[in-house]
C-alpha cells in the first residue's frame, strides 16, 4: 500500500489537541483529558496540577493508558491508542513549552521548565502504540510500536 505507519501516527500527534489520560489506582480507574504536545519519538508532554488523581498515580508509578482522536468524522476516523511509562519531568522544557504555548495560548505560568504553583511537567513515553486510521486500513489497528 505504501503508507508509513509511523508518519500516519505522527501526523495524529501533529493534527490532535487533547489526549485522554487513564490510570488505574487503589481507587479504581480514571481518565482524563488533557491538552499536550509532542516530540521527535513520539513522547507526549503535558502540563497539569500535582494534586490531581493521574498526576497522584503516576508519581506513584502507575503505567498509563492513552488514546489521542485527531479525526473521528465516520469513514475518516483517525486515533492512536497507547500504552507508556508516565514520568513528572524536571529541567528545561522550553521547546514543549513553545510548543504548548502556541497550542493554546494562556496557560498556567512555567518558564524553561522551572514549574511554579502547584503545577508540573509530565511526559509519557509510549511502549506500544496502535494506530485507527479507517481510510488507510479501515477498523484494523496497525502496530506502530
Amino acid at each position: 500500500m505504501g503508507v508509513e505507519i509511523k508518519q500516519l501516527a505522527k501526523g495524529i500527534l501533529d493534527d490532535a489537541y487533547l489526549m485522554t489520560l487513564a490510570i488505574t489506582d487503589a481507587s479504581g480507574s480514571w481518565a482524563a483529558p488533557v491538552i499536550f504536545v509532542t516530540d521527535s519519538e513520539m513522547r507526549l508532554y503535558w502540563l497539569s496540577l500535582r494534586n490531581t488523581r493521574h498526576s497522584q498515580a503516576i508519581a506513584a508509578g502507575q503505567r498509563v493508558g492513552i488514546s489521542v482522536v485527531a479525526e473521528w468524522t465516520k469513514g475518516s476516523e483517525r486515533a492512536l491508542q497507547s500504552e507508556a511509562d508516565a514520568i513528572m519531568v524536571n529541567g528545561d522544557l522550553f521547546e514543549q513549552e513553545v510548543a504548548l504555548r502556541t497550542k493554546i495560548g494562556d496557560m498556567p505560568p512555567a518558564v524553561a521548565g522551572e514549574t511554579t504553583g502547584e503545577h508540573s511537567w509530565y511526559m509519557a513515553a509510549p511502549r506500544r502504540i496502535e494506530l485507527i486510521d479507517d481510510q488507510h486500513f479501515g477498523w484494523n489497528r496497525q502496530r506502530v510500536l
